[in-house]
């Protein structure tokens, strides 16, 4: 038996459902296979706000696994919507790794080295007005926020662009 673990195709996402995998082989012997979901919030380069905000991603997992496509889905826990779905439950919340944000820069830049007027960058409404908020309580900085897709892969493109720093 192979177990059919639908996933985000994102590099984040494979990755954690990888682990997810792993752990499953290691508790029961099961063998798992990967089966990557293009969700509209992947093809898409609008802000996850524009497109509807929470369960974006999770309505193409779910709709994935409710026409048999995959036995079960992994899906980043603060990206489901509070209200369960009928027919469907939580099946299991793994410890969770360190949440907190990272700065991924260009040219070695840290937040100590922004240079002042530096543009940052996120897909999240609440991260971009609490990154706007801090970044400019700095004396010396006045902080543009830039808003794209969500999705990690496509989030560090505008980085390599100059779009952000």
């Amino acid at each position: 038996m192979t177990l059919r673990i639908g996933t985000r195709g994102s590099a984040l996402a494979m990755a954690q459902t990888g682990d997810i995998a792993r752990a499953i082989k290691a508790a029961t012997g099961v063998d798992a296979e990967l089966v990557p979901v293009t969700t509209h919030g992947d093809v898409s380069r609008e802000s996850l706000a524009s497109l509807g905000g929470t369960g974006v991603f999770a309505s193409a997992l779910r709709e994935f696994l409710l026409r048999g496509e995959c036995d079960i889905v992994v899906h980043s826990m603060k990206d489901l919507p509070t209200v369960a779905y009928a027919g469907l439950r939580v099946g299991a919340v793994p410890v969770r790794a360190d949440a907190r944000d990272t700065l991924c820069a260009r040219d070695g830049l840290t937040l100590e080295t922004l240079p002042d007027g530096a543009r940052v960058g996120t897909g999240s409404p609440r991260r971009g007005l609490l990154y706007g908020r801090t970044l400019s309580a700095i004396s010396r900085f006045s902080a543009g926020v830039y808003r794209f897709s969500a999705d990690g892969d496509a989030a560090l493109a505008p980085n390599s662009l100059g779009r952000v720093e």
